[in-house]
């Protein structure tokens, strides 16, 4: 018989999802009725103009390869630029923009669910997790990023059930979460190749999540956590490897996706090059040159022949121009994360005509908290030195700390990937959302006024003391 909180837990899981779905419903179907504005069925073919709403530039791709899957062309399927994960995804719901966009709804509404079970996980307190999940039942990218026929969405979805998984399997021990996380951290990566290096990463927030103080030296800690350490390692990895070996014999490269080099030339590279000529930052005229030329010279090489070229020509430019590359990067990643939502208008063009202004103003508004938001975080880790080693320790500054450092290294992974390109909005670091609103929800919770009696403010060290007591 599951007890009171159990039950609370429960129900305040089911009231976010139940909310977050009823908005991103909201939001697809408002998407599909632009289409009626235009006297469009709701479910297009494929191969129309990119200028529907749901579809963006990228989604033919995803909807060509479902489409071989759907046919029984198993091998016109294995794309050396799109892994089979969203291809797959796209297939199973009939390759039906309708259907697509009601199940990624469906799926992005668990990643209020995750915030609120992150959250209490690590300040046991279920109000301040609540408060937590309704911010992201509210966020404009996570109400518009499900109704585009892109990986974003659920690839973001994935990412919050497994990093969740994480951190319940390490402050719980569980192996079973642990080996849950990495299977879906694995099968993540072939959604959206941005996971590729999330094995590595994996392995700190880990040790950050269970604490190195218990242990009187690091080989007795890593004696006793070697098992889920390399499973956290292992299994994404051959799952990933698995994934080369088929496009090896496919296609003659072994790789998850050329993507990431074709991102890097055509998108950073180009943006460097164009940084060193104007001697500042280019205008989006000269970016666009420069690609249409690079994409018209490389599209004669084979696949082999490309790949090498678009890294040796990006590694020439980031040797001849290191100032301005690193000064690219450094502006993409402040675009990426610091914007808001950018799509209404090719997602919402009917819409966009009478409520333009109130869109622009949720953007702008969404762009203005993330930048908040993110100064407060790289403020954190500071004052979270500071505490504890100003402080004795205590279960408090031993569990909740690094949990902190933990997910903001998560975050850190995600702003320093989204420095390869521009032009994205939001979408690109959406995935780290939910950890984002997770630190500030703790660090608030953390600094709150001492209100309570002292029998109730102890609720937290005592919390984190014992094991967390959620059920597995």
């Amino acid at each position: 018989m599951p007890d009171k909180r159990t039950i609370s837990i429960i129900s305040y899981s089911a009231s976010l999802f139940l909310v977050g779905l009823a908005g991103r419903l909201l939001y697809c179907e408002e998407t599909l009725r632009q289409l009626k504005f235009a006297n469009l069925p709701i479910d297009l073919p494929i191969d129309l103009s990119y200028s529907i709403g749901y579809l963006t530039p990228d989604s033919h791709e995803y909807l060509a390869l479902a489409t071989n899957l759907l046919t029984g062309r198993f091998t016109e399927a294995i794309s050396l630029t799109r892994p089979i994960g969203y291809p797959a995804f796209l297939a199973l719901m009939g390759t039906k923009p309708a259907v697509i966009l009601v199940a990624q709804a469906i799926l992005l509404s668990f990643i209020p669910v995750c915030t609120f079970v992150l959250v209490n996980l690590l300040t046991r307190s279920i109000l301040v997790g609540f408060l937590a999940g309704l911010v992201s039942c509210t966020s404009p990218t996570g109400l518009a990023i499900g109704s585009l026929v892109l990986s974003d969405g659920l690839f973001s979805a994935l990412f919050a059930i497994l990093f969740v998984a994480l951190t319940y399997g390490a402050l719980c021990g569980s192996w079973r979460w642990i080996t849950f996380s990495a299977g879906l951290s694995g099968m993540a990566t072939l959604v959206k190749p941005m996971l590729m290096f999330w094995p590595v990463i994996s392995i700190f927030v880990y040790g950050l999540l269970v604490g190195l103080q218990p242990e009187p030296c690091f080989l007795g800690w890593l004696k006793k956590h070697l098992t889920p350490l390399l499973m956290l390692f292992l299994i994404p990895i051959v799952i990933m490897t698995s994934w080369c070996g088929i496009n090896y014999v496919n296609n003659g490269l072994f790789t998850i996706s050329n993507i990431g080099s074709r991102t890097m030339r055509t998108y950073i590279a180009i943006k460097a090059e164009e940084w060193a000529k104007a001697g500042g930052r280019p205008t989006g005229a000269a970016i666009r040159k420069n690609q249409a030329e690079v994409r018209g010279r490389l599209v004669t090489l084979s696949d082999d022949e490309k790949v090498e070229a678009l890294r040796a020509e990006s590694l020439a430019i980031f040797a001849k121009y290191p100032k301005a590359a690193t000064l690219a990067f450094m502006d993409d990643i402040v675009e990426n994360s610091t914007s808001g939502w950018n799509y209404f208008l090719e997602q919402l063009p009917h819409s966009h005509k009478q409520n333009g202004w109130l869109f622009i103003r949720v953007s702008r508004l969404e762009a203005i908290v993330r930048t908040v938001t993110l100064i407060i975080i790289s403020l954190s880790p500071f004052l979270c030195l500071i505490a504890m080693t100003t402080t004795a320790p205590s279960p408090h500054n031993g569990r909740v700390f690094p949990a902190l450092f933990a997910m903001a290294l998560t975050l850190l992974y995600f702003v320093f990937l989204s420095g390869i390109t521009f032009w994205t909005g939001p979408r690109i670091v959406y995935p780290s959302e939910m950890v984002q609103i997770s630190i500030i929800a703790t660090l608030l919770f953390l600094v709150r006024p001492l209100k309570h009696p002292p029998n109730r403010t102890s609720q937290l060290a005592m919390a984190l003391k014992s094991p967390y007591q959620i059920p597995k």
